[in-house]
């Protein structure tokens, strides 16, 4: 997406009602530049020495939102970056990473359930994270007479960079270590055996889960605190606020990555 994370969202749902624009989509165009304004101080930052591009592996996250556009289609996105050690990025703490890609799209078919859409969007993030391997491992033996055959560079590629994929959707991960006879839908079958195929033990890939509030992407697919996607942005640490009290008159969680910023409403 050619806009900042915490925007993608947005954007991607007004650049859709384009064609066919209503007040309402208008007032929500403008709730979106208020989001904006408010976050103005928000950046996109590659900060210098913290990756070792020879060491490092690529990080996805990918979500999805089950039937909430118009036309009950389904809403994905998924955020991409480089970093040395998982653990702090998937911890929370994006200043050792480096942000890559990020994008917001609906999903072209109409899925039949949440696992459908989940099963998609792990799609799209492990498609682009072997694209970017691919890339990577072309800057690293790139060879300035073009004699380098190109299976060899997909050979290498396998060997010298992890991908580690995360989704929330814990059934999904179960999903792709089993028999795709435990899925009814004919189709997704197809995208889980897809799946199945591209985290195999050549590929040096994985899919994870990770719980809902670890999840980065959730932000790209739905209207909500943007916290966590600007700090990854700006390679930092999302900000904590104690939540309200409860009514024993106890404080309640900390919760990973929120904000006090304003969410946008999209229009009915």
């Amino acid at each position: 997406d050619q806009t900042r994370p915490d925007l993608s969202f947005g954007a991607n749902s007004c650049a859709r009602r384009v064609a066919s624009a209503t007040v309402a989509d208008l007032s929500f165009a403008n709730t979106v530049v208020q989001a904006a304004h408010q976050n103005r101080d928000a950046a996109i930052v590659f900060p210098r020495g913290v990756v070792m591009i020879d060491r490092a592996m690529i990080l996805g996250w990918g979500d999805s939102s089950f039937a909430n556009m118009e036309g009950v289609k389904s809403q994905c996105g998924y955020y991409i970056c480089l970093a040395n050690d998982p653990g702090f990025a998937s911890g929370g703490d994006f200043r050792k990473s480096l942000a890559l890609c990020w994008a917001s799209t609906t999903i072209k078919r109409v899925v039949r359930a949440t696992l459908a859409a989940e099963a998609y969007a792990s799609t799209e993030v492990i498609e682009a994270c072997h694209w970017i391997r691919q890339v990577l491992t072309e800057l690293r033996h790139f060879d300035a007479n073009g004699r380098r055959p190109l299976r060899s560079l997909e050979d290498r590629s396998l060997q010298t960079c992890r991908i580690n994929a995360y989704s929330d959707a814990h059934n999904l991960t179960q999903t792709v270590g089993k028999d795709t006879g435990a899925v009814q839908d004919k189709r997704l079958r197809i995208v889980v055996t897809m799946l199945r195929d591209s985290t195999a033990p050549p590929q040096n890939t994985t899919l994870e889960w990770v719980p809902t509030w670890k999840m980065v992407a959730d932000a790209l697919t739905k209207i909500m605190d943007t916290g966590v996607l600007r700090a990854a942005a700006a390679a930092g640490r999302p900000r904590r606020r104690r939540a309200a009290q409860s009514a024993t008159g106890q404080p309640g969680q900390r919760r990973w990555g929120e904000d006090t910023a304003r969410r946008p409403r999209r229009p009915p």
